[in-house]
């Protein structure tokens, strides 16, 4: 593991989108970007260096796809303006490269009527769920989530923000196609959440947070992790595994750097991630990702 922090000098002067770098790329790679303290901030700002490098990197010959825990209808405004090439959501449950869907795997719906009769004995804790068709909540659950997320952002997260991104809805257990479950606020129900749905859910420490503990968790179908979606990702996109490359910060990240040819962990990122990784980076608000593509000499 290799660690790279650099001043601001840049190899390549990239000024305009499409403008490419004088280094040919004999062989292209296919490279996945985690979203949240990766591409982006908490406040969802995207580097317009960062934007500018993207670009360059399709330029010069690279396939470029999202890897993210969001779902399908969340993905970053600044983001869209890119041409991605393929995405992996709800952490490898969601795929689809060149608009075709390749994979979509579902949480059995009699577990999440279970889940969600389980955890409406426990008031205090709230539940999320994530979709092909959003994210979900309850008005209830919502205020619990957001009191977390005010607490981990220091107050920067508006109300307004936070609502915007879910579907309010009166009954959780009415949900269809559910590819990932939140909890937040959890900690001391953990060990029998865990206990009681994790033979054939998995559990992680939720990215949002990057806490160790299990105040909050991401809940996914057992064995989907972005490294699988992304298997099958390249499969169909003609790839191998000594071809990708992956950015990432967060638990959720851990499978995917774990399977790239090179697994890049941020300087934000939480320390596991950055033991397993091949090369962490810059953080993600001192352009860790650009630094990296150019280390690379991929733009």
């Amino acid at each position: 593991m290799y660690t790279i922090f650099y001043e601001d000098e840049w190899r390549c002067e990239v000024l305009q989108k499409g403008v490419q770098c004088d280094m040919k790329v004999e062989n292209g790679k296919i490279i996945f970007f985690d979203i949240d303290g990766t591409l982006i901030s908490m406040g969802g700002e995207v580097s317009p260096k960062l934007q500018e490098g993207l670009a360059t990197l399709q330029a010069n010959g690279h396939k470029i796809c999202i890897a993210t825990g969001r779902s399908l209808d969340s993905k970053v405004e600044n983001l869209k303006k890119l041409n991605w090439n393929g995405y992996v959501l709800a952490n490898g449950a969601y795929g689809e490269y060149d608009n075709e869907l390749i994979v979509c795997e579902t949480i059995d719906k009699r577990r999440v009527k279970e889940f969600v009769e389980y955890t409406n004995e426990l008031p205090e804790v709230g539940i999320i769920f994530e979709g092909n068709d959003g994210a979900f909540t309850t008005k209830d659950d919502a205020e619990i989530a957001l009191k977390i997320m005010l607490e981990i952002t220091k107050g920067k997260l508006s109300r307004e923000a936070f609502f915007s991104y879910f579907k309010l809805v009166e009954d959780l257990s009415e949900i269809k196609n559910v590819n990932k479950m939140m909890y937040f606020n959890g900690e001391q129900y953990a060990k029998g959440l865990i206990e009681r749905f994790g033979d054939d859910l998995d559990f992680l420490p939720n990215s949002i947070t990057q806490s160790s503990g299990w105040d909050t968790a991401e809940i996914m179908k057992k064995g989907v992790t972005k490294a699988t979606g992304i298997e099958k990702i390249i499969k169909r996109a003609g790839y191998e595994r000594a071809d990708v490359i992956a950015f990432g910060d967060g638990y959720n990240d851990i499978a995917m750097i774990q399977y790239a040819g090179i697994g890049v962990a941020m300087g934000n990122g939480v320390d596991q991630l950055k033991q397993t990784a091949d090369f962490v980076t810059d953080t993600q608000v001192n352009d860790g990702v650009f630094k990296m593509l150019q280390e690379l000499k991929l733009i």
